[in-house]
């Protein structure tokens, strides 16, 4: 719940590269999905069409906010 990324598999979003990412490059990974960085990384999948803009929005400020 605090984004620390304790469940494998699930990335900690509160340091490394999330933490660095700007609220619109936020909002662009969560509409669009992102591929993992290795084999082995799960990729993100995409939200668009899933989420309304408004949930989108949401979802990066919480991120952002962790």
């Amino acid at each position: 719940k605090d984004g620390s990324g304790k469940v494998e598999g699930v990335p900690n979003l509160t340091q490394g590269d999330t933490k660095g990412k700007s609220l619109n490059q936020l909002k662009t990974i969560i509409e669009n999905g992102k591929k993992g960085k290795t084999d082995d990384d799960e990729d993100m999948p995409s939200f668009k069409g899933k989420l309304t803009p408004e949930e989108i929005d949401a979802a990066a400020k919480y991120v952002k906010g962790l």
